[in-house]
This record gives structure tokens, C-alpha cells and sequence, in this order.
């Protein structure tokens, strides 16, 4: 299944550049950031969506035999975004600002989300700094077969408040040449590549597997899972690309923005591991517990409409409609037929776990340029 996953991505990411807007007949980006005025180009607006977060933890051995599972309750509700974009020196610095009222179990909670970037380096070719951080207050209700009904402090798991914080960090390189089907004249800079760090707290359910057998031997719960991953990316961003056609031509198209990342993952408990070393001590493993890194997936997608509704003199008027899709898998399994497992320690237990988190909906954006 896994495999099917990345294929499909891997098929749209190659799609995915032919899709995007071509700009032709516009200034290249040397001659926008050769702009001496300190700070200019100016973009602002107002973005409303209704976005849904679905999140899957689950506890399963190699054979996909499931052992518990949890589910979160963050609500369905309105987005609301305030932003702010801008060349400063030659280089482009941006900043928004989203939040929310949820419709959930969480009463009178909100929702708040940060994201910045500024260019490292300007001109044609970016190097970019993002940051994105993001406060989520939600429900968990946990079912698991072969665990007690309290977490590893002994607290209920069901209807358990939760808060998770999220940080994400990008750096990211900005070549018009790095994928085919870019025109050498229109300054289209929006293909990117570039390493990203991200970390999240969340509730989980852990299995535990025997190494040999891969068979679960004991599955738990713990209310606050730090979930780090490293990845490498690759992508494109249509509003990067179109920054420079909007000072020049009107704009009125469809257009495809995607990223898709690739790394590993790995947890680190809230109480410092203290319970998973007892109980697979517990357990009979003398040597406690094993935590392997596995597989992450973060992906983007983002399909719409953009266009120019209104311009007087040097104000020009946008609005764009589209659908927002994006997401996180990560997870790892101990199989007993692959060759690797060979190397395991029979006297140590292994950590496995799936996760995945998917944001998406509909969403509408008014900006002005200036």
C-alpha cells in the first residue's frame, strides 16, 4: 500500500509542472529585483477557508492485522487569513497570519496558525527560509485490544483534551531550470528543491512487536508523542512563478501548486520512555525496547483559479479559488521474512506505529498588488 502511495505522488509531481501557468511575454525577475526602492511590490489580502483535518493512528504487525486505533475529534470550521507580501532589498519576505473558531467537543478553543519566509539570498535564483508554527486544541478517544484503558500515567483515554504544536522549518533553492517546459524568457522561478525539519506533539497509540515473530505484544498510550521527521523536497509554487507576470499582463488562469517530500521519522516519548522500558522489561526483554526511525511522506496540492478582477494605475485587484489538499504519513512495521530483521536483538522489543494527518477543502483569496 505504501508503495502504491509514493507511486501515485511521484506520477502527479511529474504531471504536475506541465499543469502550471506559463507566463510569457513578461519581465524576468533580474529586472523586478533590480528595483532600487528599498521595499515595493507589495502584496496583501484576505483568505477564507474551510478546512478539515483527518488524522489516522493505528497499531498493526506486518501482516496488517489491526490492534487499536484512535480517534480525534478537531472539528470542521472556517479558516480566516490575513497576509502580507513584499521585496525588501531584493528579496522577498512574507508573512500570515490564520485562525480559527472550532466546531467540536473543544468549547470556546481557537485555532491559530504562523507561517514566514524570507529570501536568504535574492534575485532570479532564491534561496528561501520558511517558518511554520501552529497551535490545535482537538478531542482523542483511543481503542486498543491488548491495552488497559488509561494512558501511561493512568488517566481515562477516552474524551481526553488535547493541544498539539506544530513547527516546521524549510530552506528552500528557487531554479526556473530544474524541472522541462520553462521558458528561458518569462523569469518563471517557481520549480524548487530544498531539506525541511518538522515536529509535532500529538496523542498516539504505540505498539510494541516481538522482533522475531513480528508479532504485537503490547500496545499503550501515550497523551503527548513528540513526532519529528527530516525530509527532502521537491515542488512548485505558482505564486513564486507569477509574482513578476502580474506587474506586466493580466492574469487569468488555472493554475497546479505541489510539493512532495520524502524522509524519515522518529518519536520521542513524553516521559522520557520510562513506561515502554519497564513494560517490555515486563514483557521478558532484557534489554528493553528498540525505537527505529521510519518512513515519512509529507506532501501538497493545491488546484485553482486565479484571476485579475480589477486594476487602477499601479492597484491591481486578485482573486483566486481553489481546492487545498496536503498531508503526512509515517509509520514502521517489524517483519519477520525481511532480511534486515535478521540483525535484530531477540532480547529487545521493537516500537512500531502508523500515522497519517491530511488537511483539506475549499478556500477563497481577495489581494491586492502594489
Amino acid at each position: 500500500m505504501k508503495k502504491i502511495i509514493i507511486s501515485s505522488l511521484l506520477g502527479v509531481l511529474l504531471l504536475g509542472n506541465d499543469l502550471a501557468i506559463s507566463n510569457p511575454d513578461v519581465k524576468t525577475a533580474k529586472e523586478i529585483f533590480n528595483n532600487q526602492n528599498s521595499l515595493h511590490d507589495f502584496i496583501v489580502g484576505t483568505k477564507v477557508s474551510y478546512l478539515k483535518w483527518k488524522a489516522n493512528n493505528k497499531v498493526e504487525d506486518y501482516q496488517e492485522n489491526n490492534f487499536g486505533s484512535i480517534d480525534y475529534d478537531i472539528g470542521s470550521t472556517l479558516y480566516k487569513t490575513f497576509f502580507i507580501q513584499g521585496i525588501y532589498n531584493g528579496r522577498q519576505v512574507a508573512f500570515s497570519y490564520m485562525r480559527n473558531r472550532l466546531v467540536n467537543s473543544v468549547k470556546n478553543k481557537t485555532s491559530q496558525f504562523f507561517l514566514g519566509y524570507i529570501d536568504l539570498k535574492g534575485g532570479e535564483n532564491p534561496i528561501r527560509l520558511s517558518i511554520e508554527k501552529s497551535d490545535i486544541e482537538g478531542i482523542a478517544n483511543a481503542t486498543a485490544a491488548t491495552s488497559t484503558n488509561t494512558d501511561i500515567y493512568g488517566n481515562p483515554i477516552i474524551n481526553l483534551p488535547f493541544q498539539t504544536k506544530y513547527l516546521s522549518v524549510e530552506l528552500k533553492y528557487f531554479d526556473k531550470f530544474l524541472f522541462a517546459g520553462n521558458d528561458n524568457n518569462s523569469g518563471n522561478n517557481g520549480t524548487f528543491i530544498g531539506i525541511g525539519y518538522s515536529q509535532y506533539k500529538m496523542p498516539s497509540l504505540i505498539g510494541m512487536a516481538d522482533p522475531s515473530s513480528g508479532d504485537i505484544v503490547d500496545v499503550f498510550y501515550d497523551p503527548s508523542v513528540r513526532i519529528k521527521n527530516f525530509y527532502m523536497c521537491v515542488g512548485y509554487d505558482t505564486l513564486e512563478a507569477d509574482y513578476y507576470a502580474r506587474k506586466t499582463r493580466d492574469i487569468s488562469d488555472w493554475y497546479f501548486d505541489w510539493k512532495l517530500g520524502l524522509g524519515l521519522q522518529w518519536l520521542s516519548f513524553s516521559d522520557g520512555g520510562r513506561y515502554a522500558e519497564n513494560k517490555a522489561h515486563s514483557l521478558g526483554y532484557s534489554k528493553g525496547y528498540d525505537l527505529p526511525m521510519g518512513i515519512a511522506l509529507n506532501y501538497k496540492f493545491d488546484i485553482g483559479y486565479i484571476k485579475e478582477i480589477a486594476k487602477v494605475k499601479k492597484y491591481s485587484l486578485f482573486f483566486q479559488t481553489g481546492v487545498l489538499l496536503k498531508g503526512i504519513y509515517a509509520g514502521n512495521t517489524v517483519d519477520p521474512t525481511d532480511s534486515n530483521n535478521d540483525d535484530r536483538d531477540p532480547n529487545t522489543a521493537v516500537i512500531v506505529y502508523d500515522r497519517s494527518d491530511m488537511w483539506y477543502g475549499p478556500f477563497a483569496t481577495f489581494s491586492l498588488m502594489f
